[in-house]
């Protein structure tokens, strides 16, 4: 509860400040942050995972909660055409780089859409990358927004806000944009 939960909650406020729309949750694995997201907005969930396992137990916990979305085993840059530019927020927690992110998210998101990317320790020089790549992707960073969790670990929510549509055909193909982040 504290580590997940609470965790998941401090990108509510970007979140909330977001277009109206789904909410799309990148590598969900249990469903942290999407679930708790999709239960303390409303907002439809869109909860993508590439394990079929974790993709199964994803659509049980809608069902039990009555929320309203849809599980996806899939990879991300493998969606089909029905969520491109879909998502009015894309939600990344423990998933991968910045600038990786950032790319994964660009044909997913509505204009004036936000990533809200969940970080552990982010360095200047992945900040700085993630920027290089958001300038190829049509996004900007909007905000880094430090948080806490009760047990004294570090949280960063960094957001980036869709301003234009990307200079280079995306998505690249499947793993090419973690293996060779732009940026």
């Amino acid at each position: 509860l504290r580590l997940h939960v609470q965790d998941s909650v401090l990108g509510l406020p970007s979140v909330t400040d977001a277009v109206q729309g789904p909410l799309l949750d990148m590598g969900s694995g249990p469903g942290y942050p999407g679930v708790v997201l999709g239960v303390l907005t409303g907002r439809r969930v869109v909860l993508v995972d590439s394990v079929r396992k974790k993709a199964d137990f994803l659509s049980s916990v809608l069902q039990a909660l009555e929320l309203e979305g849809e599980a996806i085993w899939s990879r991300v840059e493998e969606l089909d055409d029905r969520f491109r530019h879909s998502a009015a927020i894309v939600t990344a927690r423990g998933v991968s780089q910045l600038a990786s992110l950032v790319e994964l998210s660009a044909p997913l998101l509505v204009n004036r859409g936000t990533l809200v990317a969940y970080k552990a320790r982010v360095s200047s020089e992945e900040i700085e990358r993630a920027i290089g790549a958001a300038g190829l992707c049509g996004l900007e960073l909007a905000e880094r927004r430090p948080g806490a969790l009760p047990s004294g670990e570090v949280r960063e929510i960094v957001t980036f806000t869709k301003t234009g549509e990307p200079v280079i055909e995306l998505p690249r193909r499947v793993g090419v944009a973690q293996r060779r982040p732009l940026g």
